[in-house]
């Protein structure tokens, strides 16, 4: 398991990576909340960034255009530099 965000992380499988939200329960295996699935390690990070996003309009922590575009712009930039390896650069 890779943590990507605070809430999100990336696990896989020999057909896809899955993002989501990490869920344990006592006597259970560890889970992924609301899962999404990807065919590339890049494309599931991005993924993770619109997610991150939607989570941070969800709960209100953005409440601005402006504020959503500079937290937009600012996650773009650390999610391109965590990515760039994954595509070669």
């Amino acid at each position: 398991m890779i943590q990507l965000t605070e809430k999100l992380v990336m696990t896989a499988d020999k057909h896809c990576y899955i993002v989501g939200e990490p869920k344990q329960r006592p006597g259970r295996p560890f889970e992924i909340k609301e899962p999404k699935y990807y065919s590339t390690a890049a494309q599931a990070v991005q993924g993770a960034l619109y997610t991150a996003m939607r989570q941070s309009v969800e709960d209100g922590s953005i409440t601005t255009l402006q504020d959503f575009i500079k937290e937009l712009e600012r996650r773009h930039s650390e999610f391109q530099a965590m990515i760039a390896p994954l595509n070669g650069g």
